[in-house]
């Protein structure tokens, strides 16, 4: 160990570069080391972390299907309505001397547009009378009830029973002054009422249709306006509701036998063309639809729950509004579906009437006399989920928004109609790194070596000094204390055999001599021997230090002071 000491100060003798390079070294693996150890203290040994437990995703998907009265947008027609010069409808007229007998029918249908369970269907079918004086009468003629959404009543129409009517009327009032024939016309009205229970509340509602005769004093007078079809929307405590009411009169003229001049032989019997209702056209899910073409629109909410665990106890509460909102002035929130259970995926239908709402802005402007035409139809789905996992309960509030601009003649949907939104079940666990007690421990035990090598290498770097001999000792100290007369050179004239070389016996003597001549103290170094000399032409004075010189002289000097 002593020799590798030894060589380590003697390195750094001979190679100052070498001893920087070896402490900048050293110096910079003892911070690396150091940060090193830094970084493993300040790692955590524990530690907590958000784990994903349970995935789950919900879906949501609006849709619709618009249902629009045929017209030539779409569609032609499939009939014409006769139309006079005018424009107005047809008129028929029958000749009273032809006429036999007369009979009546009406035809009514009932359309909800989902399930619902009928109470009754109460059908009155009245004669109003307006008489040639100006007065009216209601005379009963049929009345039937049912539980049927399809009613067909028919009834005979006797001209005669309403003439005496008519007659008694005017002698009571005594005001017929012109004649005696009975000029008037004849209102037909059918009153149907209607009770029906739509699954979650009571719908109550009554239709009207009328059919109107002019009794002339040759012709019998019947319009061609038989058919009536009405959609209305029912709001009640539980949301809204969309149905029809359609309903058609009918007539049979029986004609007199014995008069066939006009109409030709065989002919017994005169009817109005039957009535062939339009097909209601369903058109797919668009941009941009006009509201006076629109009968219904069907709409639907699907939503759809799945998780990558097992889920029990899977219930979904939903609920669908209308917000119809001019925005920021005002808005209206309209029940569509009330709040329903479920479990499992679903499918929601029901009915939109963007006519009613049309009309109900049109109501909201003129009382508030402001407002610009176009207005917010936004429908809203929110579900609310719970279920239960092996890891946790499943608590979620899914909303979906399907946004439509309604002007005064146009409605517009947004495009998307798609919703997916992932979740999670999370959960907070404490984590711990194995390896983090042996990075403690190795960065210690480099921190340690390192440490020690630097301490070593700096501490000889500062304090290694020279291992001198006594001659190079001798040599150091006589160059600092004769400069101006010891001159160092690489090797020494040879000596001539003329010339005479005197020994001298200690450097101070050559020194001396060497000031007494005036002339310089020639020096040569080598391994084990200094040589100094001064040369006075002829004369060459010359003193030689030797390593084994003073080893000897110290032995013999202890040898002669044991004798």
């Amino acid at each position: 160990m002593w020799f590798g000491i030894k060589s380590v100060q003697r390195a750094f003798i001979n190679s100052p570069r070498l001893k920087l390079i070896l402490v900048v070294l050293t110096l910079v693996l003892l911070l690396a080391s150091g940060y090193g150890a830094w970084t493993a203290y300040s790692m955590p040994l524990e530690w907590e972390e958000r784990v994903t437990l349970v995935n789950y995703q919900q879906q949501g998907e609006f849709d619709y299907q618009v249902y629009i009265e045929p017209g030539q947008l779409f569609s032609p027609p499939p009939a014409e309505i006769p139309t006079d010069i005018d424009g107005e409808e047809e008129e028929h007229q029958y000749f009273n001397t032809l006429i036999d007998n007369m009979e009546v029918g009406f035809n009514y249908v009932f359309t909800p547009d989902y399930p619902t369970t009928l109470n009754s269907v109460d059908v009155y079918i009245v004669a109003i009378i307006h008489g040639p004086s100006g007065w009216q009468k209601e005379v009963p003629l049929k009345s039937t009830s049912a539980q049927d959404n399809h009613i067909t009543i028919s009834f005979p129409l006797e001209l005669e029973d309403f003439d005496e009517v008519i007659d008694d009327v005017e002698e009571e009032l005594e005001i017929r002054r012109y004649t005696e024939e009975n000029i008037y016309s004849l209102v037909i009205e059918a009153r149907v009422d209607i009770s029906a229970y739509t699954g979650e509340d009571w719908l109550d509602d009554t239709f009207v249709q009328e059919m109107e005769i002019g009794v002339g004093r040759d012709v019998l007078t019947l319009d061609d306006e038989l058919n009536l079809d009405q959609r209305r929307y029912y709001w009640g405590r539980f949301g809204g509701f969309s149905y029809k009411h359609s309903g058609s009169f009918s007539y049979t003229i029986w004609l007199d036998e014995d008069k066939t001049a006009l109409y030709g032989p065989g002919v017994t019997e005169l009817q109005p063309e039957p009535y062939l209702p339009p097909l209601i056209i369903q058109r797919p899910s668009e941009a941009v639809y006009f509201l006076r073409l629109i009968d219904v629109i069907k709409s639907s909410f699907s939503y759809s729950f799945s998780c990558d665990q097992p889920v029990t106890n899977l219930v979904e509460e939903v609920e669908v509004t209308a917000v119809l909102e001019y925005p920021d002035m005002w808005q209206k929130v309209f029940t569509l579906v009330p709040e329903t259970e479920k479990s499992g995926n679903f499918t929601l239908e029901f009915p939109l009437d963007v006519i009613y709402f049309g009309r109900l802005t049109e109501v909201i402007r003129e009382e508030l006399g402001i407002g610009a035409p176009t207005h917010d139809l936004i429908i809203n789905a929110e579900v609310h989920t719970s279920a239960e996992t092996p890891f946790g309960p499943i608590d979620e509030v899914f909303t979906q928004t399907l946004k439509g601009a309604m002007g005064t003649a146009t409605i517009t949907w947004d495009e998307e109609m798609e919703k997916s939104e992932p979740g999670a079940i999370e959960s907070t666990v404490t984590v711990t790194d194995p390896d983090v007690p042996k990075y403690r421990l190795w960065s210690r035990v480099l921190l340690g070596v390192l440490l020690f090598v630097f301490l070593f290498v700096a501490w000889h770097a500062v304090w290694a000094k020279p291992v001198m001999s006594k001659i190079e000792e001798e040599a150091l100290k006589a160059k600092k204390r004769h400069k101006n007369v010891i001159v160092d050179i690489a090797k020494l004239p040879p000596a001539r055999r003329e010339q005479e070389v005197i020994p001298v016996g200690s450097l101070e003597e050559l020194i001396k001599i060497a000031d007494s001549l005036l002339k310089p103290a020639l020096h040569q170094a080598s391994a084990d021997k200094h040589t100094y000399c001064v040369i006075d032409g002829l004369t060459r004075y010359e003193y030689k230090s030797e390593l084994w010189q003073p080893a000897k002289e110290e032995l013999t000097e202890g040898e002669s002071s044991q004798k």
